[in-house]
């Protein structure tokens, strides 16, 4: 069932459907998906591609890959998402995965039509302090607290929507970010000498968010640990014929209350 209540396509022949990964992109993130990858049981990374190379490969029908991991350019990931999914071949799509929340229910809507599976980037969610919460449990508070380092503006949108991501999850809602009942937001102009943080295009020196859930907790992260786990969690969720842990509809939620966010802060 998927996060919007229809019925969701299942897998096809899980058993055969992971043996073969291509992972498309360059960098510390795709280097740490690859590692990954190389180390799950039953997947095999069959090819690395840059960048340029990319989309002639992608649309080939007889490229040699089950599932392909798309760690490119985020403004040319939709496009090779929907080859790739005429292809019938399940896809693993860093974030963000589209442009808009809108773009992102379209390409969900497609994957369904293919009966393929589409996993989204979301590593928080793989943090070990989930193991330890009772399922059904929900916290009455939370407070998470994240900088950005680099990157400028797309940065700091990435690590908005990744702390607001994990809040609903936290919080016990079943729709994640989208059990927000109120939502309050206030940012502070980036200093003039970068101290800030987030490169020299940094479009805020702070933002302060208010998010009335019905719970929460507080917790700090190991990003990079997270990668691999959330990458594993994908692959397994293929073999065993089951969704994927986190769907373009599930990532939709979050979307949508950063797009809120960044129009109250315009």
């Amino acid at each position: 069932m998927a996060a919007d209540g229809r019925t969701r396509s299942p897998v096809q022949n899980p058993q055969s459907k992971i043996e073969r990964v291509a992972l498309i992109g360059n960098g510390p993130r795709a280097e740490t998906r690859a590692e990954a990858v190389r180390a799950a049981e039953g997947a095999g990374l069959a090819e690395h591609l840059p960048e340029a190379t990319a989309a002639g490969v992608i649309q080939r029908q007889e490229a040699a890959f089950d599932v392909g991991f798309l760690c490119g350019t985020p403004g040319r990931r939709v496009e090779r998402a929907e080859a790739a999914l005429r292809q019938g071949r399940h896809l693993f799509l860093e974030w963000p995965p589209a442009a808009s929340a809108a773009k992102a229910e379209r390409l969900a809507a497609r994957a369904e039509e293919a009966g393929a599976e589409v996993g989204v980037s979301r590593p928080l969610r793989f943090h070990p302090l989930f193991d330890a919460v009772p399922e059904g449990a929900r916290a009455q508070l939370v407070t998470a607290r994240a900088r950005w380092a680099s990157g400028g503006g797309p940065c700091q949108r990435q690590t908005l929507t990744d702390a607001l991501d994990l809040c609903g999850v936290l919080a016990g809602s079943r729709g994640g970010a989208a059990g927000v009942r109120r939502l309050d937001a206030q940012a502070a102009p980036p200093s003039s000498d970068g101290a800030s943080g987030g490169g020299a295009d940094a479009r805020f020196g702070a933002v302060a968010a208010g998010l009335r859930f019905h719970s929460g907790t507080y917790a700090t992260l190991d990003l990079r640990r997270l990668l691999r786990q959330e990458t594993r969690a994908f692959l397994r969720a293929l073999a065993a014929g089951r969704p994927a842990p986190v769907s373009l509809l599930d990532a939709r939620p979050a979307m949508r209350l950063t797009e809120r966010i960044m129009q109250r802060l315009r």
